[in-house]
């Protein structure tokens, strides 16, 4: 029997969390989910057990080479009723298949669930320059699809304001380096267009009573698209 602890310090208060399994591949899995998702906020176990599902789920999700979700893995993901849980599972999902074979090979559901869920993640700690210069870049034009779709208008609109302001070449880059070319917006439109300007109408819908409407939006989509998942391509 293996037991893994984890701690997070907040300040003087230290947050300590154990779980015992007897599986060397669920201690990988858990170590990896805990420290990549920063799941340790949970303060309580009961929590905790629902992120050790999900990540238990996980290895299970991927078919490797055929790209397909197992059905029965995602049904019992689903069943765990943890909204951040599911989606961020499936967003290890996508990466592992984006990592290893580019975006075109994600399945469109799986990029829907991505793009939403890494917007939702990055623009909310960091803005939307955040969310471009991050490692899920070359999902944001598709991310304005993918909002639309959710039900999302104000966010997609948000996004396609920013994204035109780049040219072509970065936007259909299969590796779009959109950082680099922020010197020249600020140039053309002044420092912070995109962070004071365009971005404020995000701001102003998001604390109209919307801080939890992406992440419920987004999980009431991949309930009613679940055999979607299970569809190569």
């Amino acid at each position: 029997m293996l037991r893994i602890t984890y701690r997070r310090f907040d300040g003087d208060r230290g947050i300590v969390i154990s779980k015992e399994s007897n599986n060397a591949l669920h201690v990988r899995l858990i170590r990896a989910w805990v420290t990549r998702k920063r799941c340790l906020f949970a303060k309580d176990f009961g929590h905790f057990e629902a992120f050790y599902r999900c990540a238990i789920i996980l290895h299970e999700l991927v078919v490797s080479q055929k790209m397909k979700i197992r059905a029965e893995a995602l049904s019992e993901l689903l069943a765990t009723g943890d909204k951040e849980g599911i989606s961020h599972t499936l967003c290890d999902a996508a990466d592992r298949i984006f990592d290893e074979y580019g975006i075109e090979a994600v399945p469109r559901a799986l990029r829907i669930v991505v793009s939403v869920e890494t917007f939702y993640g990055e623009v909310t700690n960091g803005g939307l320059v955040q969310f471009l210069s991050g490692g899920h870049g070359a999902f944001a034009v598709f991310a304005v699809e993918a909002l639309t779709e959710v039900g999302l208008p104000i966010p997609a609109r948000v996004l396609s304001s920013v994204l035109d302001l780049f040219p072509r070449k970065i936007k259909d880059s299969k590796e779009p380096d959109y950082f680099e070319y922020l010197d020249t917006i600020e140039e053309k439109f002044g420092e912070d267009h995109i962070d004071e300007v365009i971005e404020q109408d995000f701001w102003t819908w998001y604390h109209d009573g919307n801080r939890d409407v992406i992440r419920n939006l987004l999980n009431r989509w991949i309930i009613e698209h679940e055999q979607d998942f299970t569809k190569q391509g």
